[in-house]
């Protein structure tokens, strides 16, 4: 087929220039895209072939040649797959130029994705207020989640809202007449288990609660049973419920249903959704029967009073069009689960394979990644797609998930999947037609050499790469903006409709500068894998010496002061760093929190003896938490069971256990994953790392370069800090003597995790501003009562980096929420 140069896609167009401007020379092997197929999803064989040639052709072989260039088509055809996928409301162009480009080469660096919402009608359960629409929300309601640790319900009201945009919805009614109105891909509890509202039918019970008694109501009066009916009167002829009858006790709230009920029929839609979550608090069975544009409400007995929840039977599921929706973004929030839905990256990564494999036969295909996970997850949607209900391939293929992943098909194509490891030996010795690797910049450098021997061996291989950049040099990155044989797509997270108004401040918040940079903007970072930039390195030194005691410091009285100890080999002794949080105003100080003491206890200090340096080492501890009266002491686990067991016994024996925290560096720590959308876990030396990032991007740490310059030191150590790798998670492996580093970072930690009205413990962010004479959380030690006594006029201040900048606000925001999770509370009553 001879292809007209003069009538090539504009993808293409833009491609060459793109990389003649970026890479120097064209150098990528490709069949240019007609300019039909872009614009009109079709191959124009016609324009492709002599007449003669076309002629010859029979029908089925047309149809085989179009399905065989048009991916789109097939996709469409065979799969039941679009780019306009039906729980987005915009056409994903990302994946079609990816899907119609034929380079050999691809690479792709993309940012990562989120973002679900409900309708702005939907009807959001508050404990305050009862039902509301989302819409009609306030700041100060009470919104009622799920902790699906402990499975209670429970209030809250860190939350925010942001308008999300026009969605198609659907309409989720229950046997009992309640409803919601969703996106698609709004979650439900079925059985256990979390289902998008798409994935539902007829049938399927929600997971509904009954029990509401971990909910702290405050009493408006006695019981009163001729009160309460006689407003239960009055609401049913008014067909409104009051505010205040929500916090009522169950006595009160029955007796106002005995009031409301005395009427038979309603005209009022919300009202008879109202009375049925009061029904529900009460742990009433009910019924709502709509007849013509009127409601009854049927009583059918009482629930098992053990329960605290119900399974309720939906009976319809209704598409509602396309509605203005919310995003209702809640802190901590322990209902809300991923979508399921693979990130846009494998998605157009799945599609390629499955068009090649079976428009090819007799093929090999790998599928590499750094772990087992992201190969399982990429099995497991060709799989959904071959199984789906109108995916032409039900019968077409075998799986096999032991020893490693592998899809064979009846045409004699095989789909293997492989985890490179660390230096990819589980594919060595393996050929390939077809190689696609998925968060290829995590690879190692040793496992690259591997996947590139199969172009040795097969010089006419394809390679597919996609990843969210890292710090790293690797293959990845020349591939990206160096070697002219790749074609590159770069698409930040940005491509998403609304981005800046929906997730673009919380990514920021959540993340740290380079983060966000990285899995946001998909960019490349400068320079090298430096941990601590050295720009910020700088603007945290300071000329001042290290003091000894409490009292000389400004203000001492205000000082939150933690202590970290990194222990370490007998040659490297220990650390000891003394961090002060300043809690008065801000203009007080150069930055808020600031390193008052660090202590370096080594062999050469105690006369080479063991025994001596680790004693040397707990009574310079003991003595600095005295002289400081020290809120925490947080030392590492790693060298240090032994100091670790005398510290604990002396800290017990003062009274002051609780101020006393080993850590084990490899343990896990829970967080909300921006991304995924879910609780996920972290090496404990990874989150560290990441909240002390925060403190040198954000300009809030003071160093004293008097003290810490020289070799060896906390200054030259930042320096050379390093990612060295990644693990089969995509967790860092750092490089680079970190000793001092360890207990500044302990010291942190400790502040973080102890004063969670001041940091978010997901993020390691400040939470709220505040001003001496206002702030309400003792500055003394953690037994100390807190001192309430504020005076004058309030004035707030928001915690600055910069020195001397005051920001006035006219309201003190105290809702912590700086890391948005998106609300799983209930709609409506009911887990969606």
């Amino acid at each position: 087929m001879n292809i007209d140069l003069n009538n090539i896609a504009d993808m293409c167009k833009k491609c060459i220039r793109k990389q003649i401007k970026t890479k120097g020379s064209w150098k990528i092997e490709c069949n240019p895209i007609p300019k039909e197929l872009e614009d009109k999803n079709y191959f124009p064989i016609e324009k492709l072939l002599t007449k003669e040639e076309y002629n010859k052709l029979t029908e089925e072989e047309l149809v085989e040649i179009q399905l065989s260039n048009n991916k789109l088509l097939w996709a469409k055809e065979f799969l039941d797959w679009s780019i306009v996928h039906p729980k987005r409301s915009f056409e994903q162009y990302y994946q079609k130029e990816i899907l119609l480009c034929t380079a050999k080469n691809r690479v792709g660096r993309l940012g990562r994705r989120l973002g679900k919402c409900v309708s702005e009608d939907t009807l959001i359960l508050t404990s305050n207020r009862g039902l509301v629409p989302a819409k009609k929300l306030l700041t100060t309601d009470l919104l009622i989640s799920y902790d699906s640790k402990n499975k209670k319900i429970f209030p809250t009201k860190n939350f925010s809202i942001i308008n999300n945009g026009y969605k198609e919805c659907l309409k989720i009614t229950t046997e009992s007449g309640k409803y919601d109105i969703v996106t698609k891909n709004h979650p439900y509890l079925i059985k256990g288990k979390w289902k998008e509202a798409s994935e539902l039918k007829n049938g399927d019970k929600v997971t509904i609660p009954i029990n509401f008694s971990n909910i702290k109501y405050k009493n408006m009066a006695n019981d009163n049973y001729s009160i309460y009916k006689t407003l239960g009167k009055i609401a049913s002829k008014e067909q409104n419920v009051g505010s205040h009858i929500f916090r009522l006790n169950k006595n009160n709230t029955l007796f106002f249903l005995d009031g409301v009920l005395n009427r038979k029929i309603f005209t009022n839609d919300f009202f008879v959704q109202q009375l049925g979550y009061l029904l529900h608090k009460t742990g009433t069975k009910y019924k709502i029967k709509k007849i013509n544009n009127n409601f009854e409400i049927e009583i059918m007995g009482k629930y098992e009073t053990n329960k605290d929840f119900i399974n309720e039977k939906i009976i319809s599921i209704e598409n509602v069009g396309y509605k203005n929706t919310l995003s209702i973004a809640i802190a901590n929030s322990h209902t809300f689960l991923t979508n399921g839905i693979i990130t846009h990256n494998t998605e157009a990564m799945v599609i390629d394979i499955l068009h090649f494999a079976f428009n090819n036969p007799n093929k090999k295909i790998i599928v590499a990644a750094n772990s087992l996970n992201l190969i399982t997850e990429i099995f497991n949607r060709m799989e959904f797609l071959l199984t789906g209900s109108k995916s032409a391939y039900k019968t077409s293929y075998t799986r096999k998930r032991s020893p490693s992943e592998k899809i064979v098909l009846i045409n004699g194509t095989q789909i293997n999947g492989f985890t490179t490891g660390t230096d990819g030996s589980s594919i060595r010795g393996q050929s390939a037609d077809r190689v696609y690797i998925d968060e290829a910049a995590y690879v190692t450098e040793q496992a690259y050499q591997v996947l590139m021997a199969f172009k040795l061996d097969n010089p006419n291989v394809v390679f597919v790469v996609f990843s969210t950049p890292t710090a790293l040099e690797t293959n990845f990155r020349k591939w990206c903006l160096v070697d002219p044989a790749w074609r590159e797509f770069h698409y930040p997270s940005s491509i998403l409709p609304n981005f800046e108004e929906n997730d673009g401040p919380e990514l920021r918040n959540s993340l740290t500068e380079e983060g966000y940079k990285l899995e946001v903007e998909a960019e490349f970072s400068e320079g090298d894998s430096k941990v601590f930039k050295t720009e910020n390195i700088k603007n945290s030194l300071y000329q001042y010496k290290y003091c000894e005691f409490r009292e000389e410091l400004i203000n001492p009285e205000k000082w939150k002061i933690t202590i970290g100890v990194d222990y370490n080999e007998f040659k490297n002794g220990s650390q000891i760093c003394v961090l002060g949080l300043y809690c008065g105003n801000p203009l007080d100080v150069e930055k808020t929190i600031k390193i008052l003491n660090f202590t370096s206890i080594y062999k050469n200090s105690v006369n080479a003896k063991f025994k001596d340096l680790q004693i040397t080492t707990i009574e310079r501890i003991i003595e600095l938490q005295k002289n400081f009266d020290a809120d925490f002491v947080y030392c590492d686990e790693g060298h240090g069971s032994m100091q670790n067991e005398m510290l604990s016994k002396h800290f017990y024996e003062i009274g002051k256990i609780d101020i006393f925290k080993s850590i084990n560096f490899a343990s896990a720590y829970e967080f909300e994953d921006i991304h995924l959308q879910r609780k996920a876990h972290k090496r404990i030396k990874v989150m560290m790392v990441s909240f002390l990032q925060k403190r040198f991007e954000k300009e809030e740490i003071e160093i004293s370069e008097l003290e810490e310059s020289g070799k060896g030191n906390l200054i030259e150590q930042l320096k050379e800090y390093r990612v060295e790798r990644y693990d089969d998670k995509n967790q860092p492996i750092f490089r680079g003597v970190d000793h001092k580093i360890d207990a500044l970072m302990l010291a942190n930690f400790a502040l973080i995790e102890n004063f969670d009205t001041i940091f978010d413990k997901t993020t390691g962010n400040f939470i709220f501003g505040f001003k001496n004479e206002s702030y309400k959380i003792s500055s003394g030690t953690f037994q100390d009562e807190e001192k309430k006594k504020p005076l004058g006029p309030i004035e707030i201040y928001t915690i600055n980096p910069n020195l001397g900048k005051k920001v006035e606000e006219n309201i003190p925001k105290k809702r912590k929420f700086l890391n948005k999770m998106l609300l799983k509370g209930f709609d409506n009553g009911f887990f969606d």
